[in-house]
């Protein structure tokens, strides 16, 4: 495990209040980035295919957050450092309001 993916990861995590891990092709990353729109004015999106020149390879990225979350897929979505799960998970709790409590305070 990359300590470089570590460390990223973790600090985009504490900074940014909801932060979406994702990859540009994935349907589920999609819709999951629809819902969050809806929901929030502000968040962070992490494409892990589209790494940026010096970040961590998405890779990388992507063996933490398994190591982290034990959720080999993406989306990865945290809301104020909780993770929430992928976008099944999210849907779930749209639908049955309780994405309320994550949502609150931002």
């Amino acid at each position: 495990m990359s300590i470089a993916a570590r460390e990223f990861v973790e600090r985009k995590i504490a900074e940014n209040a909801v932060i979406l891990f994702v990859k540009n092709w994935c349907p589920y990353c999609k819709k999951a980035e629809a819902t969050i729109k809806n929901l929030v004015d502000q968040y962070e999106k992490i494409d892990l295919v589209k790494m940026a020149e010096g970040e961590p390879a998405g890779s990388d990225i992507q063996e933490y957050l398994y190591t982290k979350t034990q959720q080999s897929t993406v989306p990865n979505i945290f809301i104020r450092q909780q993770h929430i799960g992928g976008n099944d998970r999210l849907q779930e709790l749209v639908a049955n309001k309780s994405i309320r409590q994550y949502l609150e305070k931002l």
